[in-house]
């Protein structure tokens, strides 16, 4: 799989419990992903040239709730768990890169 522009895929952080119950742990409007894979960053075609992505892999980010679309039939295995993968259109969807020792909630 190869992404193309600013695409990102990610894996939702919000945490459930056995019974498949929600645990927000943050603001409703937001929810927290783990970036699993990024396209090269978005494509000018007026200059011809590549703009960076801000984010990479295994950077924890807060999407607005509902920008992400999941994507059906692939998924994960995250400590023998397997995990849905949600499509993100667009980088500029991110609020914000969370650093290592930060939470939410």
């Amino acid at each position: 799989m190869k992404l193309l522009d600013d695409k990102i895929i990610v894996r939702n952080l919000t945490k459930k419990t056995a019974g498949g119950i929600v645990i927000p742990g943050m603001l409703v409007a937001y929810t927290m992903y783990e970036v699993v894979a990024v396209g090269p960053g978005h494509y000018d075609k007026r200059g011809c040239s590549i703009t960076p992505m801000e984010v990479k892999v295994g950077d924890r980010v807060l999407i607005n709730y509902g920008s992400c679309q999941k994507i059906e039939g692939k998924t994960i295995n995250v400590n023998g768990t397997e995990e849905d993968l949600f499509l993100v259109d667009t980088a500029e969807e991110c609020i914000m890169v969370l650093d290592d020792d930060e939470t939410i909630g």
